[in-house]
């Protein structure tokens, strides 16, 4: 029996994880017809979606994806559960404005980690706002003054990668 499997590659330079930055856009622009898979696998937005992204930059170190697989056995299906959360910090009528138009929308966030790879959490079907809180600290400094959000969504496949190229080109948001 020939094995399923061709190669899970192993870096073993890479055994460090985390995240540096997220780029924002609403799903109803970027919806999956903006997205396409390569012949690796990577996935390339078309010409012009780079416009419709924001660039935030989270507090160090709160920046989080997990992409879980649900399993049923009942119906022989299974199904990803995407999750973005991060931290904001320093409260501002600004940034609580866009959060705001955040929480109306459903959002696709492509997350850098700290090796440089994209991925797209929400391409297919889009990510919503699940939890948002606002925290104005109670010590005199040291607490944190600003929001902390957590996106959710299901989808088919897990977030894809999305293409170095394209990747650079989101950069510039």
């Amino acid at each position: 029996m020939a094995a399923i499997f061709t190669a899970i590659p192993r870096n073993e330079d890479a055994l460090a994880g985390g995240n540096k930055i997220l780029l924002i856009g609403r799903f109803s622009v970027l919806n999956p017809s903006c997205l396409t898979p390569d012949a690796s696998g990577y996935f390339t937005f078309i010409d012009g979606a780079e416009d419709e992204f924001v660039k935030v930059i989270p507090r160090n170190q709160t920046l989080k994806t997990d992409d879980n697989a649900i399993l049923s056995n009942e119906f022989g299906t299974v199904a990803w559960e995407p999750t973005v959360s991060f931290t904001l910090a320093h409260r501002s009528l600004v940034k609580r404005n866009e959060l705001v138009l955040m929480a109306k929308n459903e959002v696709i966030i492509v997350v850098v980690d700290t090796e440089g790879t994209g991925r797209a959490f929400g391409a297919t079907n889009g990510l919503k706002l699940s939890t948002q809180t606002t925290s104005s600290g109670a010590a005199w400094s040291g607490e944190l003054n600003g929001y902390t959000l957590e996106f959710k969504g299901v989808s088919k496949e897990p977030a894809p990668y999305v293409d170095a190229d394209h990747l650079a080109t989101l950069y510039t948001c």
